[in-house]
């Protein structure tokens, strides 16, 4: 289920890679590939990698907020996600990813498909 669920997030990132916000996109992919692939391999940067990929994606989010043109339907969005984001921590490994990928995944990239 894991490897199902954040295959979902990544094809869903990558597509609009080279479309709409492309390299706002690209900076998520390429963050959460480094991660999760440190993860998967076990390799040693996984915590700092962890808390980069957050934070850029942190940084990301407000940039995306302060510049929408979408509000405040965008922050309505970040809110939501975040707010989605300790509940796939608590939901266990199987529900976790799914709920990572719906409501903080999939909503982030609603936010980032509206805010222009």
């Amino acid at each position: 289920m894991y490897s199902a669920a954040g295959l979902v997030g990544f094809l869903a990132y990558s597509c609009v890679a080279d479309e709409w916000r492309g390299w706002i996109a690209t900076v998520v992919v390429s963050n959460g590939l480094a991660y999760h692939g440190a993860t998967h391999w076990n390799a040693k940067p996984r915590d700092v990698l962890f808390w980069w990929d957050v934070s850029c994606n942190a940084a990301l989010c407000t940039f995306i907020n302060v510049a929408s043109t979408a509000q405040p339907w965008t922050g309505a969005g970040t809110a939501l996600a975040a707010a989605a984001w300790p509940f796939g921590w608590l939901a266990g490994p199987t529900w976790g990813h799914v709920v990572h990928v719906l409501g903080v995944q999939g909503v982030l990239l609603w936010c980032l498909a509206t805010a222009w």
